[in-house]
């Protein structure tokens, strides 16, 4: 057959589910290692008195379509260490496609030992547990969660999961930057609001041509801000730049002999104070700025 529709009812063996079926149906729709429930399911834990073994707490579990259910919590030996090295072993559930358990695969011990490979979608690694040469127990200190770790997650459910995403989403779009540009201004502005304030982060970026030709040049620019303001003028982060409108040499940028003063401060939340000194007399610079701080709407 080429097509075949399921789940569905009907005596048609051509057309009943089977096992690979509902597989199937699943792993497309979830095809990572997923844990449902929250930060107390299938978690390790050391025995409150503490001894060679751990408990792992119940809970539902996924991996390439298949699911695990373990209704009660189950307790795991772990084998004594007689070698003169420590070994990390891992504690999983296994799926094999005929049959689920939960169950410790030891590891080896080693000077630097290592887990035991869990990459496989036979299992989902719930923990790995340090277990010291010659000890007699196992600690809390000794266990580490691995449950939302290499691709694997917890979630409570798809539905939480995608109505959360739904909601970072609105939230990301309720801070994102507002930029305002006018192609016929020299100034570009961002403002990036705080979630449920009316002020955030404000930055404009301008430039513009200093024809005065002497060594020292000063102005005071009114800011285009499209109706902002920066709220703290002298906690404000302010750049400045001056050089010449066309090449002219080695170090002229910088002004005559290489002295080159400049200052930009900010004397209101809308007018930026530019004074560029050692320029050289008799040619024309570009300015240019940067500022950045707290603004909001005036």
């Amino acid at each position: 057959m080429a097509y075949k529709p399921y789940p569905i009812s009907t005596s048609d063996t051509n057309y009943q589910t089977t096992i690979a079926d509902l597989k199937r149906m699943e792993n497309s729709k979830i095809s990572n290692k997923i844990i449902f429930g929250t930060d107390s399911t299938l978690k390790v834990t050391a025995k409150s008195t503490p001894n060679m073994s751990v408990d792992v707490s119940s809970g539902l579990c996924i991996s390439a379509g298949l699911y695990n259910y373990s209704s009660t919590s189950v307790n795991i030996p772990i084998e004594s260490n007689t070698a003169s090295y420590p070994r990390i072993d891992a504690i999983v559930v296994y799926l094999n496609g005929i049959s689920s358990c939960i169950k410790v695969l030891k590891g080896t011990a080693a000077a630097t030992p290592s887990s035991p490979v869990c990459t496989s979608n036979t299992y989902i690694k719930l923990a790995e547990v340090y277990v010291g040469a010659g000890v007699s127990s196992i600690q809390s200190s000794n266990i580490t969660d691995c449950r939302a770790k290499d691709g694997q997650h917890v979630i409570e459910s798809l539905s939480d999961l995608m109505f959360n995403t739904e909601a970072d989403v609105k939230t990301l779009n309720s801070v994102k930057p507002i930029e305002i540009y006018d192609p016929n201004k020299s100034s570009a502005v961002i403002f990036t609001p705080i979630e449920g304030k009316n002020y955030g982060i404000l930055e404009v970026w301008g430039a513009g041509i200093n024809n005065t030709g002497s060594t020292t040049w000063s102005k005071a620019i009114d800011l285009d801000l499209n109706g902002y303001e920066f709220i703290y003028p002298d906690r404000c982060s302010i750049d400045t730049d001056m050089r010449p409108e066309k090449t002219l040499g080695y170090n002229y940028w910088q002004g005559a002999n290489g002295n080159f003063g400049r200052l930009g401060y900010l004397s209101s939340g809308t007018q930026l104070v530019l004074i560029h000194q050692g320029l050289t007399a008799g040619v024309i610079y570009v300015y240019h700025f940067h500022i950045r701080g707290f603004g909001r709407k005036k």
